[in-house]
């Protein structure tokens, strides 16, 4: 077979280097912000409910709609520069004029009060920075590979540090602890193991209870529980009045009204038979874990905060702020004015300062709120653009923060094997800094959040699941970390899913990988992706056209990866793979090859440093 040599090879890397750049990863997470995430931000919490008058009987309902993001325009001290119609809008002009390069966020309210409906349309709830190179911005040519991906405020430009964290969504075994960690948990709760006793508990900030209560509780089928002292634990409480067992669980969830709602509680937002399942296989799985393989430091279980995420928790946090203003306006202008029609202070009501004032705080300062929910904030997440040359640059639009430099823990600082093509060996800082700030490597991207819905729907329409026997305890299929199905033949739900990836079908930043008898697919944003050839495709294209020459067009990176030749793959799913360096080693089980040796280095290192083994040249 005529494989491709090795600069074929570098060509179709340099082919992305030149249509993507350095930025490719923080452009296309903030695409998806400003054309997904920032409206569905918008829809799901501007909704207000309220009584007033005398006796509370009248009722003001507002929801919003229509959520528009308008072309770009200059901001300067609040007040938009008049630019002539002739003259576009560009990131030179506001560096030019030291303006700030925003876009106005228009949207549309609808007041419902005492039944009568009003619609004021064309409310201005923001103005969004802008980073360059977006999709809200005009075409440009990029000088350079580092030219894009950065904000202009008041005319200095501000890039934003991506910062690594830990997995959600995700079940967690560390320490004879077990926890399903989710943004969306009502009470954080889990599990624990008494290795005195070897009995299993449910702990919450409030109390803890018996595991086997809850199990004994929704009368969960003694096939599914797979330790012997679990099941007299729970035999001995089937004996028990329910009236005993629901008060031991209220005593861990105050708030909880019914027995019945436990499920939602404990899972929010999906079905309760799948939350008990799920339930049942997180006491299966600790108190039968005999060995702890959590690793805080392995990628697996490392996750990327993008400009979406630190960006949805400003947004997030000062439409609260702005939610609690609109709301107190218009009840004390319905107080003071009843029968004004409601239009009249609505555009008194909404304060477009609040939202703007945050985003500009945050790009500004550095100072991002914490997305685990946590109080607090963090520094030094959006930092002044060095513009001292052009290494200096790069280095800052592929820089990672992967730890805490103020802790002295050895871990965070190493050179793992799991990093290998994900995150550059040799590329860091000196001193404190060492290990904690590293590189991507050169065509690494990260993943952007796509909708597990749409693989449940595939799932279901191909109707190749099997409800759930944790008796079996193997097959099972997990998206996103929840449970979800299982099928008895996983390999082939495997394969589907990867031709379905590779055809666009769905996303190129889709997980699938196979683990301990069981599936996982994961769609959540934030895991490291690096590009290989697949290659069983690519041996179909080579024996289709043998003349792979750099003439041709198949040395054009995106039109392989449009095609199903390289594919995107994380850490997680690399490790069920074997992935061969050259097309000189290739054995019967190999599945991927290397792009090229050099990607495994980031781009400062690949371009600017010769000899970067003996010489890491950190200046």
């Amino acid at each position: 077979m005529n494989w491709p040599t090795v600069n074929n090879r570098w060509s179709i890397a340099e082919s992305f280097l030149k249509q993507s750049g350095s930025n490719e990863q923080n452009i296309s997470s903030f695409d998806a912000f400003v054309s997904r995430e920032f409206q569905q931000e918008i829809y799901k919490n501007f909704n207000i409910s309220a009584s007033t008058g005398v006796d509370n009987c009248s009722k003001l309902n507002v929801h919003c709609k229509n959520v528009e993001i308008r072309k770009c325009i200059l901001l300067n001290n609040d007040i938009d520069v008049h630019i002539p119609s002739h003259v576009k809008v560009s990131d030179s002009l506001a560096r030019l004029l030291k303006c700030s390069l925003v876009s106005p966020v228009y949207l549309t309210i609808c007041l419902k009060f005492n039944d009568k409906v009003e619609e004021v349309r064309d409310l201005l709830l923001c103005y969004l920075p802008i980073m360059v190179g977006s999709c809200l911005t005009r075409p440009r040519t990029a000088k350079n590979l580092a030219d894009e991906g950065f904000f202009i405020l008041n005319g200095s430009e501000k890039t934003i540090v991506v910062q690594q964290r830990k997995v959600n969504r995700m079940i967690q075994i560390n320490n004879r602890r077990a926890e399903y960690v989710s943004e969306k948990n009502i009470c954080r709760w889990w599990l624990e193991k008494d290795e005195a006793t070897n009995n299993l508990y449910l702990n919450t900030k409030y109390a803890k209870c018996f595991a086997a209560i809850v199990l004994s509780e929704f009368c969960i089928d003694d096939s599914y529980i797979l330790n012997s002292d679990l099941i007299k634990t729970k035999l001995a409480i089937d004996n028990q009045a329910q009236a005993e067992r629901v008060a031991e669980i209220k005593k861990c969830f105050p708030t909880l009204n019914d027995s019945s709602d436990l499920p939602h509680i404990l899972f929010p937002n999906m079905e309760s038979k799948l939350s008990l399942m799920q339930f049942t296989y997180m006491c299966n799985l600790l108190i039968n874990d005999k060995k702890n393989f959590w690793d805080r430091d392995h990628l697996h279980y490392k996750r990327v905060e993008m400009p979406s995420e630190l960006l949805l928790m400003v947004l997030r946090k000062s439409l609260f702020r702005v939610l609690n203003s609109f709301k107190k306006r218009m009840l004390n202008f319905i107080e003071k004015y009843p029968n004004k029609p409601l239009i009249t202070g609505v555009h008194r009501a909404l304060d477009n300062r609040v939202v703007t004032e945050a985003f500009f705080y945050s790009l500004q300062t550095g100072n991002f709120p914490n997305t685990n929910g946590n109080q607090g904030i963090r520094t030094g997440v959006s930092q002044q653009r060095s513009n001292y040359n052009f290494s200096s640059i790069l280095s800052q639009s592929r820089r990672l923060r992967s730890g805490d430099e103020k802790r002295a823990i050895v871990g965070q600082r190493e050179v793992r094997s799991d990093t290998y093509g994900y995150l550059c060996a040799f590329d860091t800082q000196e001193g404190k800094q060492c290990g904690c700030s590293k590189h991507m490597a050169t065509l690494t991207t990260v993943s952007i959040e796509f909708a597990g819905t749409v693989i449940k729907q595939i799932l279901d329409e191909k109707n190749i699941l099997s409800d759930i026997d944790l008796a079996t305890n193997k097959n099972l299929i997990f998206i996103n970390g929840f449970m979800y199905g299982q099928n008895d033949n996983i390999d082939e739900v495997a394969e589907m899913l990867r031709q379905y990836r590779r055809i666009s079908i769905i996303d190129k930043g889709v997980s699938v990988h196979k683990k301990q008898n069981n599936l996982y697919i994961r769609s959540d944003c934030g895991r490291i992706l690096r590009p290989l050839f697949h290659l069983k495709n690519l041996y179909e294209l080579l024996r289709r056209c043998p003349s792979f020459t750099l003439e041709s067009e198949h040395l054009d990176f995106f039109y392989l990866l449009n095609n199903g030749i390289i594919e995107f793959i994380d850490s997680s799913e690399e490790n069920e793979m074997l992935v061969a360096t050259n097309f000189q080693s290739l054995t019967n089980d190999t599945t991927h090859v290397e792009l090229h040796p050099s990607l495994m280095l980031s781009m400062n290192a690949l371009a600017n440093n010769p000899y970067c083994e003996h010489n890491q040249g950190p200046r």
